[in-house]
């Protein structure tokens, strides 16, 4: 870890930097003085370097994965413990809901399992996630963990579960696994949650919306069979901004 007063001069410059570029956008800014900092401290001295040693006990027998897309680390954005960091080695084990860093000082095949009580969200892949605790919502199905948003409005907002379902295979030289996705998925409409696991619960969800429903899964039949997540944050677009104009 980086000394106290070390660690009291970044931040005061930090303190300084933040005063001086009020000019500049919060993202641009946010993002720039945040990558200083690292600098600064050493990425290897953040706090988030200093989690567990993950380790991967599925060996797979074809091009599966037990992670998000990919088995490689993805450059991300991390909001960790109440701080924000970019340009940061991420991979998520959606298999048992893992976030997985690679910190700085390591060799690329060096991993870390993040703190889960300490993520308060993180992007990869383009896809934000959030962790969620169960005590948010009054539904016994839901459990705390990360899930992937889209927030549609302030009172209306998407969650998808990502989980994969684990097939064993014995073979002759030995054990070896094969993973399909599982997802469920949830719709937050004012602070309630709701679980949509047909097209009759989305109508149910919003019933003067059915004739558009209906009509959005006759004409999009393809991106239905081959990347069902996009195609509910699609028809989920299409009826929460039909709705939205509607009230204007």
């Amino acid at each position: 870890m980086i000394t106290s007063q070390k660690k009291q001069t970044a931040l005061f410059f930090i303190g300084l930097i933040l005063v001086t570029s009020s000019v500049y956008s919060q993202t641009k800014s946010d993002f720039s003085i945040y990558n200083w900092y690292d600098n600064v401290a050493g990425k290897g001295n953040l706090d988030f370097n200093t989690g567990k040693i993950y380790t991967n006990p599925y060996k797979s027998i074809d091009k599966s994965t037990l992670f998000l897309k990919s088995d490689s680390f993805e450059i991300g954005t991390l909001n960790y413990d109440g701080n924000l960091y970019f340009e940061i080695p991420l991979k998520y084990d959606i298999l048992r809901d893992i976030l997985v860093l690679n910190p700085s000082e390591g060799s690329a095949v060096t991993a870390i399992s993040l703190n889960q009580d300490k993520v308060d969200s993180f992007l990869i892949f383009n896809k934000n996630f959030v962790k969620i605790n169960k005590e948010q919502y009054n539904n016994t199905n839901f459990s705390t963990g990360y899930y992937e948003i889209v927030k549609y409005s302030e009172n209306q907002a998407f969650y998808i579960k990502h989980s994969k379902s684990l097939e064993k295979r014995v073979k002759d030289d030995g054990i070896y696994y094969s993973f399909k996705d599982n997802n469920t998925f949830y719709f937050d409409l004012d602070k309630k949650l709701y679980a949509i696991n047909s097209k009759k619960d989305i109508i149910k969800l919003f019933p003067s919306k059915k004739e558009e429903i209906n009509n959005f899964y006759a004409s999009n039949n393809t991106i239905r069979k081959t990347d069902f997540d996009q195609f509910m944050k699609n028809l989920l677009q299409s009826v929460t901004t039909s709705l939205f104009n509607k009230e204007q």
